[in-house]
């Protein structure tokens, strides 16, 4: 990682007061679920350079930064619609990634739209 993608990366950091999980990266631990091979919202199809955040020691924030083509299919914009249709709440920001910035997206998945307001507002 570059001086300008770990500034990038360090930036994503500050705005939501968030530190990279060192556990498995699984949407559903978001929801205080544990990662198992029982069915559960692992991931979803064309996540690509993904990580998992979290805030005050637990996971709140799953990221994914597919290239923009690939971000860009009718089949990956299905597959966040149905995260979605799950109750999670999905933010794209086309210039916030930190993994080959310009060519990907920054994909962040919360628990819902509730949890992104209440921690976006408490580092504001």
């Amino acid at each position: 990682m570059n001086d300008f993608t770990s500034r990038i990366r360090r930036e994503f950091m500050k705005k939501y007061g968030l530190k990279e999980s060192q556990g498995y990266v699984c949407i559903a631990r978001t929801n205080g679920e544990r990662c198992t091979l029982a069915p559960h919202l692992h991931t979803y199809k064309g996540a690509d350079h993904t990580s998992l955040w979290n805030k005050d020691g637990k996971p709140v924030c799953f990221v994914s930064q597919p290239y923009k083509e690939a971000f860009e299919s009718p089949e990956h914009q299905a597959a966040l619609a149905k995260v979605e249709e799950l109750g999670y709440f999905v933010r794209v920001d086309p210039l916030g990634s930190w993994h080959y910035p310009g060519k990907t997206v920054l994909i962040e998945i919360w628990k819902d739209k509730e949890t992104y307001e209440s921690i976006k507002e408490a580092v504001e």
